[in-house]
């Protein structure tokens, strides 16, 4: 499970280099939304005359969004389940698994089909 910038793993996964793919990619995805947002804010605050200190709230904007707004999501999702079939050994089957995940646990509003349908997308492209 990815906090932020914590990644903590079940001692029982704890080898496992696809789960330990996907949560550092929820990382990724957590700096590099947060620090673009918060450097926007902060050129905004200096080219505004503001409080540097309102660019702190840049930090919040995945939580925010991952919490929130199901497309985005959908998304953070998508692509971590991508980068764990990198390390599949059955991608077939891991493929169905994992939409299965999706469609289930994240309250998507996905059906199985779509989510894995979505994610063999997601893993060509990426």
């Amino acid at each position: 499970c990815a906090n932020g910038p914590v990644v903590r793993l079940l001692t029982k996964y704890e080898y496992d280099k696809g789960i330990l793919q996907h949560e550092l990619e929820h990382v990724k995805q957590f700096w590099s939304l947060n620090l673009t947002v918060t450097i926007i804010l902060l050129a905004l605050a200096t080219f505004l005359n503001l409080d540097p200190y309102y660019a702190v709230a840049g930090m919040a904007t995945h939580s925010l969004l991952y919490l929130l707004v199901k497309p985005y999501r959908y998304w953070c999702e998508l692509k971590a389940y991508a980068v764990q079939l990198q390390y599949s050994e059955d991608k077939e089957k891991d493929f169905e698994l994992f939409g299965r995940f999706i469609s289930e646990f994240y309250n998507l509003n996905k059906t199985k089909e779509e989510a894995t349908i979505t994610l063999k997308v997601f893993y060509d492209k990426y």
